[in-house]
């Protein structure tokens, strides 16, 4: 799978994670396993938002900066804008876990469940925008020499991890 593939599959695994999330969140409501769950859904906001939002960050949005016509690079700053507050909600939504783990409380749950839903719809927004105008826009001006400069970069960015 090449990269530009790659990136585009990332975004229906959001759909198809988002699937697998409403079902832990089903599980939410057997009080005896809630936070093994709870740990299983931040395990998944991590890897979804954090890894992903990483990668775009470090890998294709510098390369997009570079290439992008003026006119179209008020679209991509954008996208990249709506990193900031999802990742403040996950932040957020890490320190319910932790405090919950600390004085478990049932508002505290509630709140998680509130949050959970929250990020599953930001991210989803956010996904949708992407996959609408970036990913149009991306295959409209990508060439052989960006795409090999792209995958290099993604292949770099792996080593480093």
């Amino acid at each position: 799978m090449d990269v530009i593939e790659k990136l585009i599959a990332g975004h229906r695994e959001v759909r198809e994670r988002e699937d697998f999330a409403r079902k832990l969140f089903a599980a939410i409501d057997n009080e005896a396993f809630f936070w093994d769950n709870a740990l299983q859904v931040e395990g998944f906001f991590a890897k979804e938002i954090k890894e992903h939002f990483e990668i775009e960050e470090q890998v294709l949005f510098p390369l997009l900066h570079k290439i992008l016509p003026q006119d179209k690079l008020a679209a991509l700053d954008g996208i990249e804008k709506e990193h900031a507050p999802i990742m403040a909600r996950f932040a957020e939504f890490e320190q319910i876990v932790k405090q919950h783990t600390r004085f478990p409380s049932k508002s505290t749950r509630e709140y998680f469940v509130k949050v959970c839903g929250e990020m599953l719809e930001l991210v989803s927004a956010h996904a949708h925008r992407e996959d609408r105008e970036l990913f149009s826009l991306l295959r409209s001006v990508f060439g052989s020499a960006h795409y090999k400069e792209l995958e290099e970069a993604y292949f770099a960015y792996i080593e480093k991890k």
